[in-house]
């Protein structure tokens, strides 16, 4: 097992338990389908929490966003 696993586990539970809204980014999927080994179980992933997480697009007015707050 990775060494971290046991606390992103306990972090998963805490965020499915306390209904927390999962945001992950464009940007993140496409680095994610590219370093996965299984191309097809990472497109079956995509399709499970697209439906379940909110996916944000990283652009121009994010980068703004960001720089502001």
């Amino acid at each position: 097992m990775r060494q971290g696993a046991d606390e992103a586990k306990v972090l998963w539970e805490k965020l499915i338990v306390e209904k927390h809204t999962i945001v992950i980014s464009e940007d993140m999927l496409s680095t994610i389908f590219y370093i996965g080994k299984d191309k097809k179980k990472t497109l079956e992933f995509f399709k499970i929490i697209t439906k379940r997480w909110t996916v944000s697009t990283f652009g121009k007015k994010v980068m703004e966003d960001a720089i502001i707050s």
